[in-house]
């Protein structure tokens, strides 16, 4: 990896370190850049830190004013600028989401400078860039970005109207979780499949994975399901469950920022999400021996999936085809036992040092 007497620095700028997995993310590329030799700092924007990172934290959310919240929003910008004019980094990694227009010229225009990296990590570019693809292209035209997929790279060239973004995966952690006493868990079944996201229909489809349930086999095995995560549909969600006739075959836990213990002890995890980036919620699952349904939404599902070798990998927005995979991996026992034995393999080159190694490359980077 990088070696030179003078250690340069990154800023990796995140809307926090906690609550999600961009959020995750940003704490686990500090552990990339550390391994390139970095001097590491985060930026976040809100308040909040769960995940393991390495390096220094700078708050912006830290900075008060006395007057109206535009006056505190225009301070933090100003207080931003001369921190970033002070540290002189190297490196800046834009990893949030650029929604707004007017901050996003002041950031990407006046904030940071051209040599900055903006990185993508949706599918859907409502939760990424403005709502004006003609000030996309003028804001990112001549500017550098990665994506964490190569389909949302692929749409982002076709998009932005640039051929220059590449597609780098996210890294899994380099550090262990901390270890949970199956306490935490007390109601937690002997055997289960686990949904494990934020409980919002809009994009996880959460929907889609009840009626499939509903239409297997597995409440009939004492194969119940359980929901780890919470979000603004949980209320309907349950009612649509009790609809179905499964409510009494599922389990509702509380978002945990750190839901190893509950991801390892599942036979299988499920996603039935209409978008993507590159879900954690996968690698992280066969980095701990678990195999995977999913659906081959747009994006990263295929990209993480092998069919038939480290879970299924099913057409999206079809209960049935997706209640037919749940029940073969309950039924099928060689099947099973031959996804579970490929699931950590299958994500070794997602290991921070093989990430390092794609960033190393694409910065151009000595050995």
């Amino acid at each position: 990896m990088h070696q030179n007497s003078y250690k340069k620095k990154v800023c990796i700028v995140a809307s926090s370190l906690s609550h999600g997995g961009a959020q995750r993310s940003a704490a686990a590329l500090t552990f990339v850049f550390e391994k390139l030799g970095y001097e590491v700092c985060v930026a976040t924007v809100l308040k909040g830190v769960s995940y393991s990172f390495t390096g220094r934290l700078f708050e912006i959310h830290a900075v008060k004013s006395k007057f109206h919240p535009l006056f505190t929003r225009l301070k933090k910008l100003l207080v931003f600028r001369r921190f970033l004019e002070h540290e002189k980094f190297d490196l800046i990694i834009d990893n949030r989401a650029r929604v707004s227009i007017f901050r996003e010229i002041i950031v990407t225009k006046c904030l940071y400078p051209k040599s900055a990296i903006y990185l993508i990590r949706n599918y859907n570019f409502k939760n990424v860039f403005t709502s004006s693809k003609r000030v996309n292209r003028w804001l990112y035209q001549d500017r550098r970005l990665v994506a964490v997929s190569k389909k949302a790279a692929d749409k982002a060239n076709f998009e932005l109207g640039i051929t220059s973004v590449v597609a780098i995966p996210n890294p899994l952690p380099e550090t262990s979780a901390p270890s949970f006493s199956s306490d935490l868990f007390s109601d937690l079944p002997k055997k289960f499949i686990l949904f494990c996201g934020r409980l919002e229909d809009k994009s996880k489809n959460i929907r889609l994975l009840l009626e499939a349930y509903q239409k297997s086999d597995l409440a009939s095995q004492q194969m119940p399901l359980v929901l780890l995560g919470s979000g603004p549909d949980e209320q309907h969600l349950k009612a649509f469950a009790k609809a179905l006739g499964i409510a009494n075959n599922i389990l509702w836990i509380p978002f945990v920022d750190y839901p190893f213990y509950v991801i390892k002890k599942a036979k299988f995890i499920c996603l039935t999400s209409r978008y993507e980036g590159f879900p954690r919620v996968l690698i992280e699952a066969l980095s701990l021996g678990t195999p995977v349904v999913s659906v081959d939404c747009e994006s990263g599902p295929s990209e993480i999936v092998q069919h038939e070798q480290n879970g299924l990998l099913i057409r999206n927005y079809d209960p049935h085809a997706f209640a037919e995979a749940m029940n073969r991996l309950i039924f099928d026992q060689d099947l099973y036992d031959f996804c579970k034995a490929n699931a950590k393999s299958s994500v070794d080159h997602l290991s921070v040092a093989g990430i390092a190694r794609q960033w190393q490359d694409y910065l151009n980077l000595p050995s």
